[in-house]
């Protein structure tokens, strides 16, 4: 069997209860600067709290650090008075040698290095009980990421490879033990590392082979691994130890200033939505391809990763992990935590830079990145922040970087029932992208605002009928039905003809479009818009020759269609656009401002 680099012994201490033994620890005076000055740069101190018995009366710096030998140890009196740390040290059934605090400071850095012979195999172990702790911190043992929590007891193959980043924001604080190998030990670490380490080469295993059949099979043949998608969520829901996927209960999620971050509970039924998480892994899958034809490395940000990481983790051993540096953010704690254990089982921890429990609408880097993805939302973008969190980080994204999802298109139809027997489609709503985002930048959310105009046959239609697309990247997608997402939204209401629907998006608590009917004779009404307007395509006279065909097909006299007839043709023939087509356009189809100035774009284009 190969040497074992970590393994939770089974063992959990209460936290809260080993900071109170840690809080009478944190004078100064007794706290030493570790010696291996080759493997840090400062902010790395220890604290003995056990020692050889020759060295009681000596200096701390000893007291830590002269460790080696077969002489005995005994315990200084800060530990002989800590009560939590004499029971936690009572239950490790095996000889007691070394035992000190370690801190390392917020920023600091623990580089790769090995304490020779300090291993199980070698005879000697060392033991690490965190108590002070938190997700930005990085403890990786060969490579992979170890992932410890407050509390639990862990061993360390000290003679491997080792190093340690707290990228936090308060100092990392574990009970380090130094212990000889007894048969206890030795069978606690064989019968947990064995256990984790079948069950992750399992998991591992089959991840892979379920990634690598969606990424081959054709679109319309993805339901035929439906099954396994469950099973697959099934299986990481019980070995990161979050449970069975439930298909009812309230969603405890967390109420930001934007939206609703939905909880951990219902992340994980998300990722059992087999359309959903299938056709995410091959949108993805192609964006990173995409970008690495551009790029040597890559920058990969993930908001609101939920406990799986579903979109990105489980592909992520397709690229090289030299290429490719993700950053993690979720919102929730516990979603961090079983995030660790999914890296860990996927054996990730090379591609992981950092991993942080923030709000993702507040959340500032001074890194750019080539892909950016977040799948924060619910159908027609209600009550999740997916808008605020692309509008808040898309600046973070370099120029040519890609958003996943790549665009999120929203329509409305009007329709006869709930059975859909016959829809008319009135238009897209709004359009979640980059360019979109940009718009709300600078213009303010009304930027998904819309209004369409209701048809003359608008009345024997009994509801309003909302459809989401989402739009991965290049040509996956989610289309209607296919997930929660995509389930059309019905609002029975009767339809007026001779009238506009305005839809206005509230980037709020509870993000939301409301909608409501405007007459369309108002248009009509108004005075003849100025001919120095140039609201239609920054050319001056379009908006009123729209006006004055408008008020003529509401049965208005408009006699300046008479007397700036020549001026008209003038700007319609600098334009490359029969007069007499856009004419046509306007009254045949008592068309809207901004359907005629659409018309116009649409010309513009068959032109060039």
């Amino acid at each position: 069997m190969p040497a074992i680099s970590y393994a939770f012994l089974g063992i959990k201490f209460n936290p809260t209860k080993l900071k109170q033994d840690l809080s009478k620890m944190l004078d100064e005076q007794f706290w030493v600067e570790h010696v291996n000055s080759n493997a840090h740069k400062g902010g790395w101190q220890v604290r003995p709290l056990r020692c050889k018995s020759q060295l009681i009366y000596t200096s701390p710096i000893l007291q830590a650090f002269s460790i080696e030998g077969t002489e005995a140890y005994q315990n200084l009196p800060a530990l002989d008075s800590a009560v939590e740390f004499k029971s936690a040290l009572s239950q490790l059934k095996c000889k007691i040698k070394s035992v000190r605090l370690m801190r390392l400071d917020p920023g600091c850095h623990i580089k790769p290095h090995r304490d020779k012979g300090l291993s199980l195999e070698q005879g000697e172990a060392r033991i690490h009980i965190p108590i002070q702790t938190s997700e930005n911190l990085k403890f990786l043992v060969d490579g992979q990421i170890v992932p410890m929590s407050a509390g639990e007891c862990w061993y360390i193959n000290a003679d491997q490879i080792h190093e340690v980043q707290n990228l936090g924001s308060e100092s990392r604080i574990n009970l380090v033990i130094d212990c000889e190998v007894s048969d206890w030990l030795r069978d606690k670490v064989y019968k947990h590392s064995v256990e984790n380490i079948n069950e992750k080469l399992d998991f591992k295993t089959q991840t892979e082979q379920l990634i690598q059949k969606v990424l081959k099979v054709e679109r319309n043949r993805l339901y035929q691994y439906a099954s396994e998608i469950q099973s697959w969520v099934k299986q990481i829901s019980n070995l990161t130890g979050l449970g069975e996927p439930v298909e009812s209960g309230c969603d405890k999620g967390t109420l930001t200033k934007y939206g609703k971050a939905c909880s951990t509970i219902t992340a994980m039924r998300c990722a059992q939505e087999f359309m959903r998480t299938m056709q995410f892994w091959r949108g993805t899958y192609e964006a990173i391809n995409y970008q690495l034809q551009n790029h040597k490395t890559i920058n990969i940000l993930y908001a609101g990763t939920g406990p799986f990481g579903t979109i990105l983790l489980p592909i992520l051993h397709l690229f090289p992990d030299s290429r490719v540096r993700v950053h993690l953010l979720d919102i929730h704690q516990e979603s961090i935590s079983y995030l660790k254990k999914v890296i860990e089982y996927l054996n990730l921890g090379k591609f992981i830079e950092t991993i942080e429990c923030v709000d993702a609408t507040k959340w500032s880097s001074t890194l750019k990145f080539d892909v950016l993805i977040s799948e924060t939302m619910k159908a027609m973008l209600e009550q999740e922040p997916q808008v605020e969190i692309f509008t808040h980080l898309e600046p973070l994204l370099n120029h040519e970087g890609s958003l996943i999802p790549q665009e999120i298109v929203l329509s409305a139809s009007l329709t006869q029932s709930k059975n859909f027997s016959e829809n008319y489609y009135l238009g897209e709503i709004a359009t979640l992208n980059r360019e979109s985002v940009k718009r709300i930048q600078s213009e303010g959310v009304d930027a998904l605002s819309r209004r369409i105009r209701m048809p003359e046959t608008s009345e024997r239609f009994k509801a309003l009928e909302l459809n989401t697309v989402v739009k991965i990247f290049g040509k996956h997608s989610l289309d209607k039905n296919e997930c929660s997402l995509n389930l059309p939204k019905l609002h029975y209401l009767k339809a007026r003809a001779n009238t506009f629907m305005t839809f206005k998006y509230h980037k709020i608590a509870y993000p939301k479009f409301d909608f409501e009917y405007v007459a369309v004779q108002c248009d009509s009404e108004l005075p003849l818009i100025s001919r120095e307007d140039s609201k239609v395509m920054n050319t001056p006279g379009l908006a009123r020759y729209w006006h004055k065909q408008f008020k003529a097909c509401s049965g208005k006299t408009v006699k300046e269609l008479e007397t700036e007839f020549d001026e008209d043709r003038q700007l319609f023939e600098q334009l490359g656009i029969n007069i007499f087509s856009a004419l046509a356009f306007i009254q045949g189809n008592k068309a809207s401002l901004e359907e005629f100035e659409n018309w116009l774009d649409e010309q513009l284009a068959v032109n060039n």
